[in-house]
């Protein structure tokens, strides 16, 4: 009976705005529907044991229709914007809806490896990490897509020929390795990494490649021979100026570089990874974007294509931002976490 009052509500609640949540929901949860009990004693255990500090989690409950951040292991401000975030999300979720007293652990880190016998909510992970529950990420919720001021992007008209045939991109070199990749920023070959791929790629084709660093992090800095890729960051309003646009990995999925994008009207390339956010299964290659092998071996090619196939990449681009209007308002992401946090507290929880 517990599960059908779950099934019901997830499916009155989405109906008319996103119908597409419960079936997800269901999906991200279906790893746990196999275990008969879970121990609700395990949240504490895995929140408190110092062995795992280095995933930053977070412990949050509800208690009477009002959230609690209990415990936070790390004080950095970066680790504390992203808590006081969630939490704002949840206590406007909290305002319109009602929700059952429970405890959930978040990782406020960009991804991690670690799995448990609990759910643990992060918002991005590898998509073999079964036992990680994906929610919205602390920049969807706080709508950073919205990067245009006295401007709302939802509402805001992009004309298409107006703009320079020309993929732009700007941002940091913090990036995950891939698999055969050297296990450091000293590296032999450090081509390996699309991100520097990308902005040599702009060196030798700037007619198609606007590529730039902005932001030089995890050692990248004191490597000289990635100064040449370093840039000024482009404004926003600028940026929408670009018939292509560029969503590439960084440390992990590229969070609010996933968001305003797919709003911009602009033909996105997306490399190809196996890291995951919340809406990336509801992605349809070729329908929602233009797919790039990973490491960007086809970009060149596929920038041709596009040129040439002006038509049909102003469809892509529109049907983009039709899926962004559907899927990553912060409407819709507030509407996902509350139902994340409905699916987790059917499970079979016992103390």
């Amino acid at each position: 009976m517990k599960r059908l009052l779950l099934i019901l509500s997830l499916l009155f609640s989405c109906s008319n705005n996103a119908p597409w949540i419960p079936k997800r929901v269901e999906q991200e949860f279906s790893y746990f529907k196999k275990q008969e009990k879970l121990s609700k004693q395990k949240i504490d255990q895995i929140a408190h044991d110092p062995q795992y500090n280095h995933l930053l989690l977070a412990k949050y409950s509800i208690r009477g229709n009002q959230i609690f951040l209990n415990h936070r292991i790390s004080t950095e401000k970066h680790v504390f914007i992203r808590a006081e975030r969630i939490k704002k999300s949840l206590e406007k979720i909290l305002k319109s809806h009602d929700l059952p007293d429970m405890d959930f652990i978040v990782s406020l880190h960009d991804a991690i490896d670690e799995q448990f016998d609990i759910p643990i909510f992060v918002m991005a992970k590898h998509k073999e990490r079964h036992a990680q529950i994906l929610i919205p990420d602390f920049e969807a919720l706080g709508a950073a897509y919205q990067v245009i001021k006295k401007s709302d992007i939802t509402k805001k008209v992009f004309p298409w020929n107006q703009r320079k045939k020309q993929l732009i991109w700007r941002g940091s070199t913090a990036q995950h390795l891939p698999e055969g990749c050297p296990t450091s920023w000293n590296l032999e070959d450090p081509h390996c990494l699309s991100r520097v791929r990308l902005c040599d790629y702009s060196e030798h084709f700037p007619e198609l490649i606007d590529a730039k660093f902005t932001i030089y992090a995890q050692g990248a800095e004191n490597l000289p021979f990635l100064e040449k890729f370093k840039g000024e960051f482009i404004p926003y309003p600028e940026q929408f100026g670009y018939k292509y646009q560029m969503l590439i990995d960084g440390n992990t999925c590229s969070y609010s570089n996933s968001g305003w994008k797919f709003f911009s009207h602009s033909l996105i390339f997306k490399e190809d990874s196996d890291h995951i956010q919340w809406y990336y299964s509801e992605l349809k290659p070729y329908v929602h974007y233009l797919p790039v092998k990973e490491g960007l071996h086809d970009l060149l090619e596929k920038l041709h294509w596009a040129a040439e196939h002006d038509t049909e990449s102003q469809a892509i681009a529109h049907r983009a931002r039709e899926f962004a209007l559907t899927h990553l308002t912060q409407a819709t992401n507030l509407d996902y976490l509350y139902h994340t946090l409905l699916a987790y507290n059917s499970l079979n929880w016992v103390d």
